[in-house]
């Protein structure tokens, strides 16, 4: 009789103080609670980007349409948008720049900027296999961009594959 009642306390004991003593891993397991599956924050460092999107292309609704050009400057970085037929402006010229948005389809506009910026192209109604192509010629390469987030994804890890870039091949060298 002892035994029953040491063993019934226990285990009202337990039941009542359940919530308490669950372990680290048990809140997960909770149909009220989740994982949150998001991309942590990223120290961005400022970066000049030019965005070459001519008047009545795709890629200029697509800027406006998705205020491409609000979150670029929201996330910490300088963008500026050109949307002429010859990008290749003495103001552009004289300015050294990070990055640069443009077209998959667009003739490569490069002409003339200093430096060897990064490329984040867009691609549109484009075969699978061009889109392979494209991805191991660019730095990145955003298929029918429908939110301003995967142009601003695009953007971070072409920055970060630069300035990870000498440190590789300063490592491969040794």
């Amino acid at each position: 009789m002892r035994f029953i009642a040491i063993a019934v306390t226990l285990l009202t004991t337990v039941w009542l103080a359940e919530p308490a003593l669950r372990a680290c891993g048990d809140k997960f397991l909770s149909v009220s609670r989740g994982t949150r599956f998001q991309r942590a924050g990223l120290a961005r460092r400022p970066a000049a980007i030019l965005v070459l999107a001519p008047q009545g292309g795709r890629l200029a609704a697509s800027v406006q349409a998705l205020g491409v050009i609000q979150a670029l400057t929201k996330a910490g970085y300088t963008p500026v948008l050109v949307s002429d037929a010859t990008p290749v402006t003495p103001a552009v010229q004289g300015r050294a720049w990070d990055l640069v948005i443009r077209d998959l389809d667009a003739a490569p506009a490069l002409v003339g900027l200093t430096g060897a910026p990064s490329q984040v192209v867009i691609a549109w109604d484009v075969p699978r296999d061009a889109v392979s192509r494209a991805r191991k010629d660019f730095d990145a390469v955003v298929v029918r961009p429908s939110r301003v987030r995967a142009v601003i994804d695009a953007v971070d890890d072409a920055l970060l594959t630069r300035t990870l870039r000498p440190a590789a091949t300063a490592r491969a060298g040794n």
